[in-house]
């Protein structure tokens, strides 16, 4: 599923695992490393339907290895979708199992997210389906530690996915009532991995280069998968390239000017690309996260709010990485 020779992935961030975002932490790579990314959450029947919405998700990067995230749990609907997403040409699949936000099910609708956890038939029958329609298409799961924290129902779910077919699982180590409360269990890694013969890719509270590094090796995982640890510190890939050689970086792990121009490029490949519109929307959010803990963090992110336009955005970028500013405190995710 991962590159043998890098198994580090970006995990599915809605509004930032954009095609933009991929194409600058792949940049920031040594020469000849590949790895793989995931899409924001993709309703196939937004696909089926043809909506607009999906510019920013569908679009795969040249010799980029990406994987739609699928977020339904209709069967159906799923594998219809699959056949029209094909055409982009993406490395596989991933059912969403594990997004806590979609726990409450609306009317009529089928659950979604980490609610797909109390229906291990459902899902073991969109694998089933999946692998049946396209048996040499990738398709994986990600999931919590279930709605609510149950070893046993997660052992459980895990055993019918496997069973099912489903070619790898991705597990961050939290339950779905967790959110992003407390801490992820990583000792969980260990425990699942017993369990199953098929990959086990952790995710979950991993946020510098010498700890996925760690976690993989502890736990014996197939690969490691970061979200919010890229967002406060893009190059946190290149990090781990070099660890893996044996010779780790001997610069900070993205230097005061290399965030400064990756957010000003930012800026302007999202403007270029998807609009002012959007542009001003994702750069809101992505700054929220590079000046965590950051002195004057929350002046520049009020600062990136005020901001109506490319130019403006800039300018304001550019004059709070004018000088280098101090961390106030580990980053804590």
């Amino acid at each position: 599923m991962l590159p043998a020779s890098f198994p580090y992935c970006f995990a599915p961030m809605d509004n930032l695992s954009h095609p933009v975002f991929r194409r600058l932490i792949n940049a920031t790579l040594p020469i000849g490393t590949r790895m793989a990314y995931f899409s924001p959450a993709i309703n196939p029947n937004s696909v089926l339907k043809k909506r607009p919405n999906l510019k920013e998700n569908l679009p795969v990067n040249p010799g980029e290895i990406l994987y739609y995230n699928l977020m339904h749990g209709d069967p159906d609907i799923i594998v219809a979708g699959m056949e029209k997403m094909l055409e982009y040409n993406p490395a596989g699949f991933n059912l969403n199992c594990g997004c806590p936000r979609a726990k409450i099910r609306k009317s009529g609708m089928c659950p979604v997210g980490v609610a797909l956890m109390d229906y291990p038939e459902r899902v073991a029958a969109i694998v089933t389906a999946a692998k049946k329609s396209f048996p040499a298409v990738h398709f994986s799961i990600k999931i919590r530690a279930g709605v609510r924290h149950n070893l046993e129902v997660l052992y459980d779910f895990c055993r019918q996915a496997e069973d099912a077919g489903s070619d790898a699982i991705i597990f961050h180590a939290r339950s779905g009532e967790d959110q992003f409360k407390r801490p992820a269990r990583h000792a969980l890694f260990g425990e699942l991995k017993q369990r199953l013969s098929i990959p086990l890719i952790g995710n979950g509270d991993i946020i510098t280069d010498e700890q996925a590094v760690a976690v993989k090796q502890k736990y014996g995982l197939n690969g490691v998968m970061i979200g919010r640890g890229a967002l406060v510190t893009p190059g946190i890939f290149r990090a781990i390239a070099y660890r893996l050689t044996g010779k780790p970086l001997s610069q900070p792990v993205m230097s005061w000017i290399e965030k400064r121009d990756f957010f000003m490029q930012f800026v302007r490949d999202m403007d270029n690309e998807f609009g002012t519109d959007v542009m001003l929307r994702r750069t809101k959010l992505f700054a929220r996260w590079l000046c965590i803990g950051l002195e004057s963090g929350h002046t520049f992110e009020g600062n990136i709010y005020k901001a109506k336009t490319a130019d403006d955005t800039l300018a304001i970028i550019s004059n709070f990485f004018e000088k280098p500013k101090r961390q106030y405190s580990e980053v804590i995710l």
